[in-house]
């Protein structure tokens, strides 16, 4: 979405016209456009090691590796700064960049043991009833994910906040076609590698500057350049069936721990140059999470 009746930035540094008079048709306010301008571009290498049930056991390993391009997202299916209106409508290649969903490594790996325990397996498999009960059914799981973080698209100015001199559109949502402007990149390396604690400083502030000219209102940071922490974590989960009387019926029994070993996943820090919260981390995904359930099978 755009306006396609952006008005064009003050014509020099000092000047001081308002809004309406730098329009191209100054009679008209805002003209929300859903503009053919878009395209994407997805490439990728899928990879799956799939070992079927041995001795009950069962292995599977999904790989990833891609990239995502395209020139901006859908309304209302954008995050981490990035948002379905450009900053300047009438250069839409300076758009270009990674897709917001993008992940560029995605990596799954899954196990299922079925213990060899109990009635029609390997061990105890002519053990009575009630040591069956106890001794039989026995399942363990994990599931490990690693992927890459999502692409954070650093702002100069976050949501209804673009100073007056500024404004090309007039502080519009982004489903109008509001401002996205980017900052201004030094060419300074974006990421902090300083060894603080990123959670503090996620960006090399330094490299990453406002605008200050009116005239030239458009930042030259990339669009998406940047990413957010990746995510790693073990879900763990061990179940125990139990055969009911009637034939083809069981109740399972089912612990799953969600994040086992704890493991902090930060989230994407503030991407707003013009917030004192600049570079800062203030959450992360959930952190370990159990859940007890029976399942009754039919």
């Amino acid at each position: 979405m755009v306006d396609y009746n952006q008005a064009l930035p003050q014509p020099t540094s000092t000047s001081n016209l308002s809004l309406q008079a730098r329009r191209p048709y100054a009679a008209a306010g805002a003209v929300t456009c859903f503009c053919a301008v878009g395209f994407s571009n997805y490439n990728g290498l899928q990879t799956k090691i799939d070992k079927r049930t041995s001795n009950g056991l069962t292995f599977v390993n999904a790989f990833t590796y891609s990239h995502a391009i395209d020139n901006g997202d859908q309304s209302l299916d954008f995050s981490n700064g990035d948002q379905a209106s450009p900053q300047n409508f009438r250069d839409m290649k300076d758009e270009k960049g990674t897709s917001n969903y993008d992940r560029k490594f995605v990596d799954i790996i899954s196990v299922i043991y079925d213990l060899p325990v109990g009635h029609g397996r390997r061990y105890l498999a002519n053990s009575s009833r009630a040591v069956d009960t106890v001794l039989g059914g026995w399942e363990i799981s994990a599931i490990n994910t690693a992927e890459s973080g999502l692409p954070i698209n650093l702002r100069a100015w976050s949501g209804l906040n673009v100073p007056t001199a500024f404004q090309t559109v007039g502080n519009l949502n982004d489903w109008r076609g509001g401002e996205t402007y980017r900052p201004m990149c030094t060419g300074a390396p974006l990421r902090n590698t300083t060894g603080a604690d990123m959670t503090l400083a996620y960006f090399n502030t330094a490299a990453v500057l406002l605008q200050t000219d009116p005239s030239n209102p458009f930042g030259n940071c990339g669009r998406n350049n940047l990413r957010a922490p990746g995510l790693n974590q073990i879900d763990l989960g061990i179940f125990k069936s139990f055969p009911l009387f009637r034939e083809g019926m069981g109740l399972q029994f089912r612990a799953e721990l969600f994040n086992a070993l704890n493991h902090t996943n930060f989230q994407a820090p503030n991407g707003d140059r013009a917030n004192s919260a600049f570079g800062v981390i203030t959450s992360s995904f959930p952190a370990r999470i159990g859940q007890l359930a029976l399942k009754l099978v039919w």
